[in-house]
Protein backbone atom coordinates (compact mmCIF):
# COMPACT_ATOMS: atom_id res chain seq x y z
CA UNK A 1 0.00 0.00 0.00
CA UNK A 2 1.15 3.34 -0.88
CA UNK A 3 0.19 6.67 0.76
CA UNK A 4 -0.31 10.15 -0.38
CA UNK A 5 -0.66 12.72 1.83
CA UNK A 6 -1.46 16.54 1.11
CA UNK A 7 -1.05 19.05 4.47
CA UNK A 8 -3.41 21.25 4.63
CA UNK A 9 -5.81 22.54 8.01
CA UNK A 10 -9.48 21.61 7.40
CA UNK A 11 -12.06 24.10 7.51
CA UNK A 12 -13.14 26.30 5.53
CA UNK A 13 -11.31 29.66 5.97
CA UNK A 14 -8.06 27.86 5.53
CA UNK A 15 -9.21 26.90 1.63
CA UNK A 16 -7.03 28.40 -1.16
CA UNK A 17 -4.09 29.48 1.17
CA UNK A 18 -0.57 29.18 0.80
CA UNK A 19 0.02 26.78 3.96
CA UNK A 20 -3.24 24.80 2.49
CA UNK A 21 -1.37 24.03 -1.36
CA UNK A 22 -0.96 20.33 -0.58
CA UNK A 23 -4.82 20.15 0.40
CA UNK A 24 -5.10 21.51 -2.90
CA UNK A 25 -3.08 19.29 -5.01
CA UNK A 26 -4.89 16.51 -4.15
CA UNK A 27 -8.38 18.21 -4.59
CA UNK A 28 -6.18 18.49 -8.46
CA UNK A 29 -6.24 15.01 -8.23
CA UNK A 30 -9.37 13.85 -7.50
CA UNK A 31 -11.42 16.52 -9.79
CA UNK A 32 -8.81 15.16 -12.87
CA UNK A 33 -9.51 11.33 -12.21
CA UNK A 34 -13.15 11.69 -11.42
CA UNK A 35 -12.59 10.41 -7.54
CA UNK A 36 -14.01 11.50 -4.09
CA UNK A 37 -12.87 11.54 -0.60
CA UNK A 38 -14.65 10.24 2.23
CA UNK A 39 -14.05 10.80 5.74
CA UNK A 40 -12.78 8.04 7.95
CA UNK A 41 -12.85 8.62 11.32
CA UNK A 42 -10.64 6.03 12.93
CA UNK A 43 -7.91 7.92 10.69
CA UNK A 44 -9.04 11.41 11.58
CA UNK A 45 -8.78 11.86 7.53
CA UNK A 46 -10.21 11.93 4.10
CA UNK A 47 -9.12 9.87 2.43
CA UNK A 48 -9.57 8.11 -1.42
CA UNK A 49 -8.21 4.66 -2.35
CA UNK A 50 -7.15 3.73 -5.52
CA UNK A 51 -7.63 0.21 -6.33
CA UNK A 52 -5.64 -1.95 -8.83
CA UNK A 53 -7.97 -1.76 -10.94
CA UNK A 54 -9.01 1.79 -10.82
CA UNK A 55 -5.14 2.68 -11.30
CA UNK A 56 -5.49 0.67 -14.75
CA UNK A 57 -8.54 2.71 -15.59
CA UNK A 58 -6.56 6.55 -15.16
CA UNK A 59 -2.96 5.50 -15.31
CA UNK A 60 -3.45 2.82 -18.14
CA UNK A 61 -1.83 0.30 -15.84
CA UNK A 62 -1.57 -0.80 -12.08
CA UNK A 63 1.63 -0.58 -10.09
CA UNK A 64 0.57 -3.93 -8.22
CA UNK A 65 -0.52 -2.60 -4.80
CA UNK A 66 -3.07 0.04 -3.72
CA UNK A 67 -3.06 3.49 -3.34
CA UNK A 68 -4.36 5.88 -0.47
CA UNK A 69 -4.80 9.88 -1.14
CA UNK A 70 -4.86 11.05 2.42
CA UNK A 71 -5.91 15.11 3.89
CA UNK A 72 -5.28 14.80 7.86
CA UNK A 73 -7.91 16.66 9.70
CA UNK A 74 -5.78 16.75 12.59
CA UNK A 75 -4.49 20.40 11.42
CA UNK A 76 -0.90 21.32 10.28
CA UNK A 77 0.88 20.98 13.21
CA UNK A 78 -0.23 17.01 14.69
CA UNK A 79 -0.40 15.89 10.77
CA UNK A 80 2.38 13.16 12.11
CA UNK A 81 -1.24 11.46 14.18
CA UNK A 82 -2.98 10.44 11.10
CA UNK A 83 -0.23 9.30 9.10
CA UNK A 84 1.05 6.76 12.58
CA UNK A 85 -2.91 5.87 12.57
CA UNK A 86 -2.53 4.59 8.93
CA UNK A 87 0.71 3.26 8.91
CA UNK A 88 0.34 1.17 12.10
CA UNK A 89 -3.47 0.27 10.28
CA UNK A 90 -2.03 -1.15 7.27
CA UNK A 91 1.56 -1.83 7.89
CA UNK A 92 3.33 0.88 5.96
CA UNK A 93 6.56 1.48 5.68
CA UNK A 94 8.32 5.17 5.40
CA UNK A 95 9.40 4.52 2.05
CA UNK A 96 5.91 3.78 0.74
CA UNK A 97 4.60 7.10 2.06
CA UNK A 98 5.05 10.42 -0.09
CA UNK A 99 3.64 14.04 1.72
CA UNK A 100 2.73 17.29 -0.38
CA UNK A 101 3.38 20.29 1.48
CA UNK A 102 4.32 24.19 1.18
CA UNK A 103 7.77 25.50 1.68
CA UNK A 104 8.99 29.15 2.66
CA UNK A 105 12.66 28.19 1.43
CA UNK A 106 11.45 27.67 -1.63
CA UNK A 107 10.31 30.32 -4.60
CA UNK A 108 7.00 30.73 -5.76
CA UNK A 109 6.16 28.16 -8.49
CA UNK A 110 9.39 25.61 -7.84
CA UNK A 111 8.57 22.40 -6.72
CA UNK A 112 11.30 19.78 -5.38
CA UNK A 113 11.44 16.19 -4.34
CA UNK A 114 13.26 14.91 -1.67
CA UNK A 115 13.73 12.11 0.60
CA UNK A 116 14.90 11.36 3.87
CA UNK A 117 15.51 15.08 4.64
CA UNK A 118 14.72 17.58 7.56
CA UNK A 119 11.63 18.71 7.96
CA UNK A 120 12.78 22.38 6.66
CA UNK A 121 10.39 24.59 9.43
CA UNK A 122 7.11 22.98 8.08
CA UNK A 123 5.46 21.67 11.35
CA UNK A 124 3.47 18.99 9.87
CA UNK A 125 6.31 17.27 8.41
CA UNK A 126 8.04 17.65 11.54
CA UNK A 127 5.02 15.62 13.53
CA UNK A 128 5.55 13.48 10.78
CA UNK A 129 8.85 12.44 11.54
CA UNK A 130 8.51 12.79 15.34
CA UNK A 131 5.37 10.26 15.21
CA UNK A 132 6.89 7.80 12.79
CA UNK A 133 10.35 8.33 14.71
CA UNK A 134 11.97 8.67 11.24
CA UNK A 135 12.51 10.92 8.08
CA UNK A 136 12.86 8.19 5.51
CA UNK A 137 10.01 9.00 3.37
CA UNK A 138 9.06 11.05 0.21
CA UNK A 139 8.23 14.78 -0.43
CA UNK A 140 6.98 17.06 -2.85
CA UNK A 141 7.71 20.35 -1.62
CA UNK A 142 5.84 23.25 -3.38
CA UNK A 143 7.18 26.69 -3.33
CA UNK A 144 5.13 29.44 -1.67
CA UNK A 145 8.55 31.65 -1.24
CA UNK A 146 9.75 34.26 -0.84
CA UNK A 147 10.29 33.81 3.06
CA UNK A 148 9.12 36.55 5.02
CA UNK A 149 10.67 37.65 8.28
CA UNK A 150 9.92 37.33 11.50
CA UNK A 151 5.78 37.78 12.73
CA UNK A 152 4.93 38.19 8.95
CA UNK A 153 5.35 34.50 8.20
CA UNK A 154 2.39 33.13 10.02
CA UNK A 155 0.33 35.59 8.46
CA UNK A 156 1.70 35.12 4.99
CA UNK A 157 1.44 31.49 4.98
CA UNK A 158 -2.14 31.38 6.40
CA UNK A 159 -3.39 34.29 3.64
CA UNK A 160 -4.97 32.98 0.01
CA UNK A 161 -2.90 33.15 -3.32
CA UNK A 162 -3.67 36.03 -5.38
CA UNK A 163 -5.22 35.82 -8.13
CA UNK A 164 -2.34 35.56 -10.62
CA UNK A 165 -1.32 32.85 -7.95
CA UNK A 166 -3.92 31.18 -8.52
CA UNK A 167 -3.76 31.08 -12.38
CA UNK A 168 -0.32 29.27 -11.82
CA UNK A 169 -1.31 26.50 -10.19
CA UNK A 170 -2.37 24.17 -13.12
CA UNK A 171 1.37 24.54 -13.86
CA UNK A 172 2.41 23.81 -10.48
CA UNK A 173 0.67 20.76 -9.93
CA UNK A 174 1.47 19.95 -13.37
CA UNK A 175 4.84 19.83 -12.13
CA UNK A 176 4.07 17.63 -9.09
CA UNK A 177 2.26 15.27 -11.88
CA UNK A 178 5.79 14.79 -12.76
CA UNK A 179 7.50 13.96 -9.80
CA UNK A 180 4.00 11.66 -8.79
CA UNK A 181 4.16 9.42 -11.72
CA UNK A 182 7.98 9.00 -11.15
CA UNK A 183 7.22 8.32 -7.80
CA UNK A 184 4.73 5.41 -8.46
CA UNK A 185 7.13 3.81 -11.08
CA UNK A 186 11.13 4.23 -10.31
CA UNK A 187 13.13 3.86 -8.10
CA UNK A 188 14.13 6.73 -4.84
CA UNK A 189 17.62 7.78 -6.27
CA UNK A 190 16.03 7.66 -9.99
CA UNK A 191 13.35 10.96 -9.30
CA UNK A 192 14.30 14.03 -10.36
CA UNK A 193 12.53 17.50 -9.36
CA UNK A 194 11.18 19.16 -12.60
CA UNK A 195 13.62 21.23 -14.38
CA UNK A 196 13.27 24.32 -16.43
CA UNK A 197 14.02 22.66 -18.96
CA UNK A 198 11.47 19.92 -18.73
CA UNK A 199 8.58 22.62 -18.17
CA UNK A 200 9.60 24.37 -21.19
CA UNK A 201 9.68 21.59 -23.34
CA UNK A 202 8.14 18.71 -21.96
CA UNK A 203 5.49 18.87 -24.73
CA UNK A 204 7.32 19.05 -27.40
CA UNK A 205 9.99 16.34 -25.82
CA UNK A 206 6.47 14.24 -25.29
CA UNK A 207 5.12 14.56 -28.87
CA UNK A 208 8.79 13.25 -29.74
CA UNK A 209 8.94 10.17 -27.46
CA UNK A 210 5.31 9.25 -28.95
CA UNK A 211 5.76 5.92 -30.99
CA UNK A 212 1.95 5.09 -31.64
CA UNK A 213 -1.25 7.25 -32.98
CA UNK A 214 -5.09 5.50 -32.83
CA UNK A 215 -6.19 6.27 -36.40
CA UNK A 216 -9.50 5.13 -35.85
CA UNK A 217 -11.71 3.74 -33.31
CA UNK A 218 -12.00 -0.02 -32.53
CA UNK A 219 -12.99 -2.81 -30.53
CA UNK A 220 -10.55 -5.67 -29.84
CA UNK A 221 -12.36 -8.58 -28.76
CA UNK A 222 -10.01 -10.83 -26.91
CA UNK A 223 -11.61 -14.37 -26.26
CA UNK A 224 -10.18 -17.64 -25.19
CA UNK A 225 -9.76 -19.85 -21.98
CA UNK A 226 -10.01 -19.25 -18.22
CA UNK A 227 -5.68 -18.57 -18.00
CA UNK A 228 -5.09 -18.30 -21.45
CA UNK A 229 -3.19 -14.76 -21.15
CA UNK A 230 -6.35 -12.37 -22.38
CA UNK A 231 -5.79 -10.23 -19.25
CA UNK A 232 -2.14 -10.32 -19.39
CA UNK A 233 -1.35 -9.56 -23.19
CA UNK A 234 -4.49 -6.48 -22.97
CA UNK A 235 -2.41 -5.15 -20.21
CA UNK A 236 0.85 -5.51 -22.01
CA UNK A 237 -0.34 -4.10 -25.13
CA UNK A 238 -1.94 -1.14 -22.99
CA UNK A 239 1.45 -0.74 -21.69
CA UNK A 240 3.20 -0.87 -25.06
CA UNK A 241 0.92 1.83 -26.49
CA UNK A 242 0.34 4.49 -23.58
CA UNK A 243 4.52 4.17 -22.61
CA UNK A 244 5.24 8.13 -22.94
CA UNK A 245 1.75 8.77 -24.14
CA UNK A 246 -0.66 8.72 -21.61
CA UNK A 247 -3.04 10.38 -23.56
CA UNK A 248 -3.40 7.38 -26.08
CA UNK A 249 -7.28 6.83 -26.37
CA UNK A 250 -8.17 3.50 -24.96
CA UNK A 251 -9.96 1.68 -22.39
CA UNK A 252 -10.74 -1.63 -21.25
CA UNK A 253 -13.33 -3.76 -20.25
CA UNK A 254 -12.73 -6.07 -17.75
CA UNK A 255 -14.72 -9.15 -17.41
CA UNK A 256 -14.91 -9.41 -13.49
CA UNK A 257 -15.16 -5.80 -13.08
CA UNK A 258 -18.07 -5.35 -15.54
CA UNK A 259 -19.87 -8.09 -13.83
CA UNK A 260 -19.32 -6.82 -10.68
CA UNK A 261 -20.59 -2.88 -11.47
CA UNK A 262 -22.95 -3.81 -14.70
CA UNK A 263 -23.97 -6.90 -14.33
CA UNK A 264 -24.20 -7.62 -10.83
CA UNK A 265 -26.73 -10.68 -10.93
CA UNK A 266 -26.08 -12.36 -13.80
CA UNK A 267 -25.24 -16.25 -13.24
CA UNK A 268 -23.13 -18.45 -15.54
CA UNK A 269 -25.70 -19.51 -17.53
CA UNK A 270 -25.91 -19.93 -21.27
CA UNK A 271 -28.90 -17.00 -21.30
CA UNK A 272 -27.00 -14.91 -18.62
CA UNK A 273 -23.82 -15.40 -20.18
CA UNK A 274 -25.42 -14.02 -23.93
CA UNK A 275 -26.65 -11.37 -21.64
CA UNK A 276 -23.44 -10.10 -20.21
CA UNK A 277 -21.34 -10.22 -23.29
CA UNK A 278 -24.29 -8.42 -25.17
CA UNK A 279 -24.46 -5.46 -22.97
CA UNK A 280 -20.47 -5.21 -23.20
CA UNK A 281 -20.53 -5.38 -26.34
CA UNK A 282 -22.79 -2.78 -26.55
CA UNK A 283 -21.21 -0.85 -24.28
CA UNK A 284 -17.90 -0.95 -26.24
CA UNK A 285 -19.60 -0.41 -29.19
CA UNK A 286 -20.80 3.13 -27.69
CA UNK A 287 -16.88 3.88 -26.60
CA UNK A 288 -15.19 2.77 -29.91
CA UNK A 289 -17.37 4.73 -32.01
CA UNK A 290 -15.41 7.62 -30.33
CA UNK A 291 -11.99 6.99 -31.77
CA UNK A 292 -11.27 5.13 -28.64
CA UNK A 293 -9.40 1.54 -28.56
CA UNK A 294 -11.58 -0.59 -26.75
CA UNK A 295 -10.38 -3.63 -25.02
CA UNK A 296 -12.18 -6.75 -23.71
CA UNK A 297 -10.48 -9.53 -22.60
CA UNK A 298 -13.46 -12.18 -21.76
CA UNK A 299 -13.38 -15.62 -22.10
CA UNK A 300 -16.95 -15.10 -24.29
CA UNK A 301 -17.36 -19.17 -24.80
CA UNK A 302 -19.94 -18.86 -27.02
CA UNK A 303 -20.24 -18.56 -31.31
CA UNK A 304 -23.25 -16.52 -31.06
CA UNK A 305 -22.78 -14.33 -28.56
CA UNK A 306 -19.66 -13.38 -29.99
CA UNK A 307 -21.14 -12.77 -33.37
CA UNK A 308 -23.67 -10.59 -31.64
CA UNK A 309 -20.87 -8.47 -30.25
CA UNK A 310 -19.49 -8.15 -33.72
CA UNK A 311 -22.74 -6.26 -34.91
CA UNK A 312 -22.41 -3.70 -31.91
CA UNK A 313 -19.40 -1.96 -32.98
CA UNK A 314 -18.31 -0.59 -36.62
CA UNK A 315 -14.88 -1.66 -36.65
CA UNK A 316 -14.35 -5.03 -34.65
CA UNK A 317 -11.50 -7.22 -34.16
CA UNK A 318 -11.90 -11.04 -32.71
CA UNK A 319 -8.42 -12.76 -31.48
CA UNK A 320 -8.56 -15.96 -29.97
CA UNK A 321 -5.98 -16.15 -27.17
CA UNK A 322 -5.44 -19.97 -28.02
CA UNK A 323 -4.31 -22.37 -25.04
CA UNK A 324 -4.76 -25.93 -24.32
CA UNK A 325 -7.18 -26.93 -21.69
CA UNK A 326 -3.82 -28.72 -19.87
CA UNK A 327 -1.84 -25.48 -19.81
CA UNK A 328 -4.61 -23.41 -18.69
CA UNK A 329 -5.11 -26.05 -16.19
CA UNK A 330 -1.43 -25.90 -15.25
CA UNK A 331 -1.01 -22.25 -15.18
CA UNK A 332 -3.89 -22.21 -12.76
CA UNK A 333 -2.56 -20.58 -9.34
CA UNK A 334 -5.96 -20.39 -8.17
CA UNK A 335 -7.03 -23.69 -8.52
CA UNK A 336 -10.59 -23.01 -9.91
CA UNK A 337 -10.39 -26.12 -12.26
CA UNK A 338 -9.82 -28.05 -9.87
CA UNK A 339 -12.78 -26.51 -7.57
CA UNK A 340 -14.63 -27.07 -10.90
CA UNK A 341 -13.57 -30.86 -11.73
CA UNK A 342 -14.78 -31.37 -8.06
CA UNK A 343 -18.23 -30.21 -8.59
CA UNK A 344 -17.52 -26.64 -6.52
CA UNK A 345 -18.14 -24.25 -9.16
CA UNK A 346 -20.77 -24.84 -11.75
CA UNK A 347 -21.01 -23.96 -15.25
CA UNK A 348 -17.24 -23.47 -15.87
CA UNK A 349 -15.62 -23.25 -18.88
CA UNK A 350 -14.02 -26.18 -20.72
CA UNK A 351 -15.07 -28.11 -17.46
CA UNK A 352 -18.57 -28.63 -17.17
CA UNK A 353 -19.92 -25.54 -19.68
CA UNK A 354 -18.60 -25.85 -23.50
CA UNK A 355 -16.32 -23.33 -25.48
CA UNK A 356 -16.94 -22.95 -29.12
CA UNK A 357 -13.58 -22.28 -30.71
CA UNK A 358 -13.73 -19.48 -33.12
CA UNK A 359 -13.57 -20.51 -36.65
CA UNK A 360 -12.09 -17.86 -37.99
CA UNK A 361 -11.15 -14.97 -35.83
CA UNK A 362 -9.36 -12.10 -37.40
CA UNK A 363 -5.95 -13.02 -35.26
CA UNK A 364 -4.80 -16.02 -33.26
CA UNK A 365 -2.32 -15.83 -31.13
CA UNK A 366 -1.02 -19.36 -29.41
CA UNK A 367 0.25 -18.42 -26.06
CA UNK A 368 2.05 -22.08 -25.55
CA UNK A 369 3.94 -21.44 -28.41
CA UNK A 370 4.33 -17.73 -28.60
CA UNK A 371 5.65 -15.62 -25.17
CA UNK A 372 3.58 -12.40 -24.25
CA UNK A 373 6.10 -9.86 -25.50
CA UNK A 374 5.84 -11.76 -29.52
CA UNK A 375 2.14 -11.95 -28.61
CA UNK A 376 1.68 -8.31 -28.07
CA UNK A 377 4.43 -7.78 -31.00
CA UNK A 378 2.32 -9.58 -33.06
CA UNK A 379 -1.13 -8.12 -32.35
CA UNK A 380 0.27 -4.73 -32.55
CA UNK A 381 1.68 -5.27 -36.31
CA UNK A 382 -2.08 -6.44 -37.15
CA UNK A 383 -3.22 -3.27 -35.41
CA UNK A 384 -0.88 -1.06 -37.60
CA UNK A 385 -0.93 -3.07 -40.66
CA UNK A 386 -5.39 -3.23 -40.92
CA UNK A 387 -4.86 0.75 -40.44
CA UNK A 388 -6.22 1.45 -36.83
CA UNK A 389 -2.89 1.73 -35.32
CA UNK A 390 0.22 4.31 -36.71
CA UNK A 391 3.73 3.16 -35.89
CA UNK A 392 5.09 7.50 -35.87
CA UNK A 393 8.96 6.07 -35.54
CA UNK A 394 9.01 4.62 -39.28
Amino acid sequence: MKLIIGLGNPEDKYKSTRHNIGFEYLDYLTKKYSLDFKQEKKFQALCCEISESTQKKIFNKSIGEGIILVKPLTYMNLSGSCVQKFCSFYKIKPENILVIHDELSLDFKTVKFSFGKSAAGNNGVADIISKLGNKDFSRIRIGIGPNPQGDERANYVLSKFKKEEIESLTNIFSDCDYVLNQWLNDPLDKIQSPSKDQKLNSNVKLKKKMKYKLKKGLTLWLTGLSGSGKSTIANALIGKLSKNNQDFPLEMLDGDEIREHLNKGLGFERKDRITNIQRIAFLAGKISKHNVLVIVPVIAPYKEARELARTYSKNFLEVFIKASLEKVEERDVKGLYQKARAGEIKNFTGISDPYDVPENPDLTLNTEETNINDSVEKLLNKLIELGYVENLSE
